[in-house]
């Protein structure tokens, strides 16, 4: 029988940033203004990505991270990876944000029974799926999902 020697330890800090000098986002408008000034000029023609956006309870803003990127023709959304930054941020509700470099606002489908089940499975982790916004390089649209 082997003798287990070593166990690692896994350890999450987490230090709530000064909630005053966070940006609020209770609008669409403000989510695409603060997502567009952190992304490079001219990406949103080029292929498709998937940004989400961290929030406190009352809308104000943690983080933004880019969670995938894909191809002209779309790209995939991974729900562990956004389970995964609200917790480490500690963050109660998101904003899913994607483009599409076609220009088209419409959102497809597959946008919108994704929408739904990212949403289902946010709210099992006490995480609200505040919108999901397709983004083109002229302007914006809020998926209705439900």
């Amino acid at each position: 029988m082997k003798k287990l020697t070593k166990i690692n330890q896994v350890e999450l800090r987490y230090t709530r940033p000064q909630i005053s000098d966070l940006p609020d986002v209770s609008h669409p408008f403000k989510a695409i203004h603060h997502l567009r000034n952190v992304i490079e000029d001219g990406i949103l023609d080029m292929k498709e990505y998937h940004w989400v956006l961290l929030l406190t309870a009352d809308n104000k803003l943690l983080g933004i991270s880019e969670i995938n990127s894909g191809t002209i023709l779309g790209g995939d959304i991974f729900v562990r990876e956004i389970i995964q930054l609200a917790l480490l941020a500690n963050a109660v509700g998101v904003i899913l944000v994607h483009n599409h470099p076609s220009g088209n606002l419409k959102p497809s489908k597959k946008d919108i029974e994704a929408t739904k089940n990212i949403s289902e499975i946010c709210k099992v982790m006490d995480i609200y799926l505040r919108d999901h916004i397709i983004i083109t390089s002229e302007d914006y649209a809020s998926i209705d999902f439900e």
